[in-house]
């Protein structure tokens, strides 16, 4: 029987058949643990009451971050098919995911905010094809109004994302006064527009 890791992460990955000892973490599995590891560092501790289950491919739609029904806190990342295989693709689509992995909801719905923060991840990891403000010169103009959006306030409030989930560690949903309190520099009207459930902002494609 395989000796499980002390470390939880690297635990919570060999329990979830991310890792295979004593051979050591797949490529994948070591990209997606570096992402998750810096983005705690930058945006605060993942909520552990949620079970990392494992990260799969999938044929049709976008990567996503999926929850479990039924009570059970699991929580899995789907990337495309064309990720399979490609450094590239997969840093891109995981610095996405991995944002959202912090704070899961069993609502799966998530406030502009938190798309915008998982945006801006993405763009702190770009490389390759994905690179500069050519980012997201493809992507819907939601997803373009939520990063161009939080962009400012996170490099205005470098710490600002850490302190306000020090305070609620839900990304979504939020309030604007908890912004406000964090992001100083946020102006209610805005304030107010990155707590929208993203998929119902008025700046949503879809």
């Amino acid at each position: 029987m395989a000796r499980m890791s002390t470390d939880p992460h690297l635990a919570g990955l060999e329990a979830a058949g991310l890792l295979a000892p004593p051979d050591g973490p797949s490529p994948l599995t070591a990209r997606f643990f570096t992402l998750l590891v810096d983005a705690e560092a930058r945006y605060g501790p993942r909520d552990r009451s949620w079970e990392f289950g494992g990260i799969s491919y999938r044929a049709g739609g976008g990567p996503a971050t999926m929850v479990s029904r039924g009570g059970q806190k699991f929580v899995f990342i789907c990337l495309t098919q064309d990720a399979i295989g490609d450094e590239v693709i997969q840093t891109w689509q995981l610095a996405h995911e991995v944002v959202h992995l912090l704070s899961p909801s069993e609502r799966e719905e998530t406030t502009v905010f938190e798309e915008g923060l998982a945006s801006y991840n993405q763009f702190l990891h770009s490389s390759g094809g994905y690179t500069g403000e050519n980012l997201f010169s493809r992507a819907p103009l939601d997803y373009q109004y939520a990063f161009e959006t939080v962009r400012p306030l996170i490099e205005a409030h470098p710490n600002g994302v850490l302190r306000m989930r020090a305070e609620c560690i839900a990304l979504s949903p939020l309030n604007p006064g908890l912004i406000c309190r964090h992001f100083p520099s946020a102006k209610d009207r805005v304030a107010h527009q990155l707590c929208q459930r993203f998929y119902e902002s008025t700046t949503s494609s879809s």
